[in-house]
């Protein structure tokens, strides 16, 4: 900032006489000292002391503050930190909260599936037993532990399967006399609805001694309705071997066939005499991804 010169006069009016002293002046310079710059400055006749006095006031009032505004931009800049500080601190404050909130949230997400499993798992298990004439808690659940299946018998995701083992023909049923025989143990004969169950069933039995002989599932024919599965499931999904000659009335076996699954079904006399397959509903359904 450029500071005008201030100019000061000063008369001094001493060793000539009166009359002299007003007409003649002689100028007296004063050196004023400014920031930037020197000044001589013309001294008026009169009072130096007010004069003077007047000078270093204007001086005073037109100097810079620098001191103060010095001080007011640091205390701008201290607060701007400090707003900047607290805003920070709230994002970082906020984003561990987002994220506190996220894993409570997933936790909870898994928590209410496993829920839905286990109610969906007992909700099962309260329909196996409601479909039971008799349910024995003393035989299913020893030691108060419930178990899938019955002993004997082979869990597969949401079946149990019993699988006859007689070696002795003395011992082998009809298709008739085995599904009663199922049904002493609130199951049926088995259907087989998928390529999984086949090659389940199929890993599961046992070759006879002849081709001609296998164990019963719950599929028939009759003159009337033609092959049938006996809980009424869509006759679609047929693992038949090669043409056969067939009876008027015909029961279905399977076949043990080693290296594959497909095509070993055969048409039987439903009074021919074979080992049988049991299925029934397990107490507790087991996880697709957890079959064997």
């Amino acid at each position: 900032m450029k500071t005008e010169p201030q100019y000061v006069t000063v008369v001094y009016r001493g060793g000539l006489p009166e009359p002299e002293r007003r007409t003649q002046v002689e100028t007296i310079y004063d050196e004023v000292k400014t920031e930037q710059q020197v000044v001589l400055a013309p001294v008026p006749a009169g009072g130096f002391t007010a004069s003077l006095r007047l000078f270093l006031q204007q001086t005073e009032d037109q100097r810079p503050s620098r001191p103060r505004a010095a001080m007011v931009t640091a205390c701008l800049l201290l607060c701007s930190l400090l707003v900047v500080s607290a805003l920070v601190a709230y994002g970082l404050h906020m984003r561990n909260e987002n994220q506190q909130l996220l894993m409570e949230k997933s936790w909870l997400q898994s928590r209410t599936e496993e829920l839905n499993r286990e109610k969906n798992r007992l909700n099962w298990t309260l329909g196996v037993i409601l479909s039971q004439d008799s349910f024995s808690v003393h035989i299913h659940c020893p030691n108060k532990v419930c178990r899938p299946c019955l002993e004997g018998w082979t869990w597969f995701w949401s079946s149990c399967y019993k699988f006859s083992d007689h070696q002795f023909s003395s011992n082998w049923k009809t298709w008739q006399e085995s599904r009663d025989y199922c049904r002493l143990w609130s199951a049926d004969l088995v259907v087989i609805d998928s390529l999984e169950e086949q090659t389940f069933v199929n890993n599961h039995t046992e070759n006879y001694d002849d081709e001609n002989h296998g164990y019963w599932i719950a599929l028939s024919k009759n003159h009337t309705d033609g092959w049938t599965w006996t809980d009424g499931t869509n006759y679609t999904l047929t693992f038949w071997r090669g043409r056969q000659s067939g009876y008027r009335v015909s029961c279905a076996l399977t076949h043990r066939v080693a290296g594959g699954v497909l095509e070993n079904w055969s048409k039987a006399s439903c009074t021919m005499k074979n080992r049988w397959i049991c299925e029934s509903r397990a107490l507790i359904p087991q996880d697709e991804s957890a079959a064997d």
